[in-house]
């Protein structure tokens, strides 16, 4: 796929993404890694001349998924969507034990899921597929993409492990906490209770090393297969990784802002401060990746002034 490829890989997804958030991304990875050292993939739906001029000045590498999901797809289209994913599923199922069919349906089945489904759970069999293709990559981070920014190299922190989870501050049972409440919607009361007081693990910011990404792909795709509507792909992650499905991968688990990731939710602005310079950690650490920049006013004010113009404040949680 390209003609030098780096050892390390960032992949991420983002469809009908303003094109500010994608070039922030971009750009602020770029001050940190050489596309010698790191390439930079990103599916979307549509690349535009301004993306294009955004993937030759930062070396992106853009890819085409058809999945173009809007939060106002009526409740027809939905109802429609499920009822053709469903006997397709349950096809796939059905014939188990006749490859010949069972293969047909099973294709049909995910490129339709991968088609439909909401782009948080579709990002992760792109990004099988693309490693699937391309398995020479060494390091990889799987980040979200409208409010990830880069200020130092994370890839140095891969090492014993063969896979990174990142806490973010959150944890099970605390009131007005979207997490515990996804948890619940997905999984009922039963569960919910048995992980209370646990902490909610962030799926935006997944890395690791080849051997441990796949075995995570591998894990997390299958459930999205068996259950696709279960609920949000944070809860699908927590509820696997609280039911020992990673088990069988070498696995380190960060608190927040401990390793090279800091998560910018409520409860953790007591542990960082942004200066002129950049976000630091309280004792005067660079943070390497902050997640969810747009969470915090003054965050997100740096990275603005960072890419030189302003970027769009929707969602900004306000001080």
């Amino acid at each position: 796929m390209f003609n030098h490829p780096a050892e390390n890989v960032v992949l991420g997804f983002a469809t009908n993404l303003h094109p500010e958030r994608l070039e922030l991304f971009a750009k602020t990875l770029r001050c940190v890694y050489s596309p010698q050292t790191c390439d930079l993939v990103i599916y979307t739906n549509k690349v535009d001349h301004q993306l294009c001029e955004i993937g030759k000045q930062y070396s992106v590498t853009f890819l085409h998924t058809a999945n173009n999901y809007s939060p106002s797809v009526s409740k027809f289209s939905k109802l429609l969507n499920r009822s053709i994913l469903y006997p397709a599923r349950g096809l796939a199922l059905a014939t188990q034990n006749t490859p010949s069919l069972r293969i047909i349906f099973y294709e049909m089945y995910l490129q339709l899921l991968k088609l439909w489904h909401h782009p948080h759970f579709v990002r992760w069999f792109s990004y099988k597929d693309f490693l699937e293709a391309n398995p020479h990559y060494q390091k990889i981070l799987m980040s979200d993409v409208k409010d990830v920014a880069f200020q130092a190299p994370f890839f140095e922190e891969i090492s014993a492990s063969d896979l990174y989870f990142f806490k973010q501050d959150i944890q099970y049972g605390d009131d007005n906490n979207w997490d515990t409440r996804w948890y619940h919607e997905s999984y009922g009361s039963k569960n919910l209770k048995a992980v209370e007081g646990k902490p909610a693990l962030c799926i935006g910011t997944i890395m690791g090393n080849s051997k441990g990404v796949n075995a995570f792909l591998n894990v997390l795709c299958g459930e999205i297969l068996k259950t696709p509507f279960i609920g949000i792909e944070q809860s699908v992650f927590n509820h696997l990784f609280y039911n020992n499905a990673f088990n069988h991968i070498s696995l380190e688990i960060y608190e927040n802002a401990s390793g090279p990731v800091l998560t910018q939710t409520q409860k953790s602005w007591d542990r960082f401060r942004v200066r002129p310079d950049g976000v630091f950690t309280t004792d005067g650490k660079l943070m390497p990746v902050v997640h969810m920049y747009d969470r915090h006013q003054d965050a997100f004010d740096y990275f603005s002034q960072l890419l030189g113009y302003e970027m769009k404040e929707e969602g900004l949680v306000k001080q």
